[in-house]
């Protein structure tokens, strides 16, 4: 019996110690375009400043491959597959599964813009993308203006990699918000007031229509209602999306990303998905789509694993949630950002002077389901955790702003059953 696994991130890394932990005997494949053992995505930043070396990038010991007895197949880009044959097809070879688990993760949008192909622009998801971005800087020593189209999670980790470098960063972001996805507007007010302190240029509400080249060299981007603005490198930050083109719409179900069930199965017999290629269960939004977060990643792919062990592990869905430092200055969200719904209850404390911010969403039945801090993170999971076990803590609105909120501030019979519930997770 073969098992192969398409990816080689935190997913695979999860479906790997789940099957072991469910005491499978099965021999396990992991097929991989990139030639590197599983490392973490979130640490290539710090990677390209050179605040960590190379062997500080993995999630697992080097013998993780060989303690649990997989074959890694590494450098090699699976071009198709075909279920009907469980046939896998890459650059190099062919392969032949009795069950296939599918964690390709997530690809860089690449947006229209006249421009867009040529030297000097990159995208910034992979530690491959990383790797040609300081060959390049090496090689280009001229370079002294860096432009980041895309002001999401990607661009700003983006952005201060290159400020940490000493370059002048440009961040353009199409959306009226920085982080558009992780904080209101007041969060993201913050946010760019903080940047725009350090020296970076933000714009928001923007369109860049044109990368400027001269002999295929870049010389800035033309942005509507600015003009050109000149710069010697792009990053592209436009989002990412399921990495699905390899595989055949035709016979799997996939609406924004890959449909699962409970079970993380898809519509094709003996092929299970997990990660940021599947949608899942939002419990908050009560619908299914991708959220592509390294926890959920991993989750999913240990229950993809025990469930090949024949241990019938149900996935229960997850909450989005973000997390990031921007040049010291920390963020985390979770659940709801924003609402216009008069069915719920926000709550805020907010200090601009020392970008202190704090907001919570309860809906109309008292659930917490969402928060947005900048700067007083403390304690954050426990707010998570309200939001994840569905607790009604409309009793405790006046409390949820204290800086210093956390277990003491519950009665004790509500203390004891999130510690118990913490002890059985």
């Amino acid at each position: 019996m073969s098992i192969f696994i398409i990816g080689n991130g935190i997913a695979a890394t999860g479906v790997i110690e789940g099957l072991r932990k469910g005491e499978s005997k099965e021999k396990i494949y992991v097929i991989s375009e990139e030639p590197y053992f599983v490392y973490s995505k979130p640490l290539i930043s710090y990677y390209l400043v050179g605040k960590i070396e190379k062997s500080k990038m993995y999630y697992r010991p080097r013998d993780f491959y060989k303690k649990n007895d997989v074959i890694a197949i590494l450098g090699e880009k699976v071009i198709e597959v075909d279920f009907s044959k469980q046939k896998i097809t890459t650059n190099k070879n062919e392969y032949f599964y009795d069950k296939l688990v599918i964690t390709s993760g997530g690809e860089p949008v690449i947006p229209k813009i006249d421009g867009v192909d040529g030297e000097g622009v990159f995208t910034f998801t992979s530690w491959t993308e990383i790797e040609e971005i300081k060959k390049y800087l090496r090689e280009n020593k001229n370079i002294r203006k860096v432009g980041i189209i895309g002001g999401g999670l990607i661009g700003i980790k983006a952005a201060e990699s290159f400020y940490e470098l000493g370059y002048e960063v440009y961040i353009f972001e199409m959306a009226e918000k920085i982080l558009p996805n992780a904080v209101d507007k007041i969060g993201s007010d913050l946010i760019k007031k903080h940047l725009k302190d350090l020296k970076i240029k933000v714009f928001t509400s923007c369109k860049v229509s044109k990368i400027l080249r001269r002999n295929g060299k870049i010389l800035g981007v033309y942005l509507e209602g600015e003009g050109e603005i000149s710069l010697n490198l792009i990053i592209l930050a436009t989002g990412v999306r399921p990495n699905l083109r390899f595989l055949d719409t035709s016979k799997l179900k996939i609406n924004n990303g890959i449909i699962v069930d409970k079970y993380l199965r898809t519509n094709i017999e003996n092929v299970y998905a997990a990660g940021d290629v599947v949608e899942i269960y939002d419990k908050v939004l009560k619908i299914t789509r991708p959220i592509p977060i390294l926890p959920n990643a991993y989750e999913q792919g240990y229950t993809v694993g025990l469930n090949l062990a024949n241990q019938k592990k149900e996935y229960k869905g997850a909450i989005s949630m973000n997390s990031i430092q921007v040049l010291e200055l920390p963020i985390i969200s979770a659940g709801l950002i924003e609402v216009n719904d008069k069915n719920f209850n926000v709550l805020k404390k907010l200090n601009k002077k020392e970008k202190r911010y704090k907001k919570v969403i309860l809906n109309n039945e008292g659930k917490l389901v969402g928060y947005v801090f900048v700067k007083e993170i403390d304690r954050a999971g426990i707010y998570t955790n309200f939001i994840k076990k569905e607790y009604k803590v409309n009793f405790l609105k006046d409390k949820l702003l204290l800086s210093n909120f956390g277990l003491i501030h519950l009665p004790k019979e509500f203390r004891e059953a999130i510690l118990s519930e913490n002890g059985k997770n």
